[in-house]
């Protein structure tokens, strides 16, 4: 695990000031609050595509237990919230559960690989 680098917390900050809420459920006060545990996170685990810096999040000293089926199969980790924002190549995405960001994915528009995106680049 490693801290975030200032441009991945930088993303994020940024997303959290004026990404989008699809549901506009998440509020400013919750924006803030979550905004004072970036300091706190760190990254477990990076996006194995090859085409993306995606990376995940937990604001522990250890990655968080995969969540579990019936069967004992790993499920996906979900999300309360789902924050977006484009820039010139990729989708912008900040997934936050739990009231902290679990992970900052850049979704490519097409194969090609992408860097993570300056908080100028956005577009919101």
């Amino acid at each position: 695990m490693r801290p975030l680098f200032s441009s991945e917390s930088d993303v994020v900050y940024a997303m959290l000031a004026h990404a989008s809420d699809a549901m506009h459920s998440l509020s400013a006060e919750q924006r803030k609050a979550i905004a004072t545990r970036v300091p706190e996170l760190k990254v477990y685990k990076h996006c194995g595509c090859g085409t993306c810096p995606t990376v995940y999040l937990t604001a522990g000293e250890e990655p968080p237990e995969p969540r579990r089926d019936a069967n004992g199969k790993a499920v996906p980790q979900g999300s309360d919230y789902v924050l977006t924002a484009d820039c010139p190549e990729a989708m912008v995405l900040l997934h936050i559960a739990g009231g902290i960001p679990v992970e900052l994915e850049v979704a490519p528009f097409d194969d090609h690989k992408v860097e993570l995106p300056w908080p100028e680049q956005l577009v919101f």
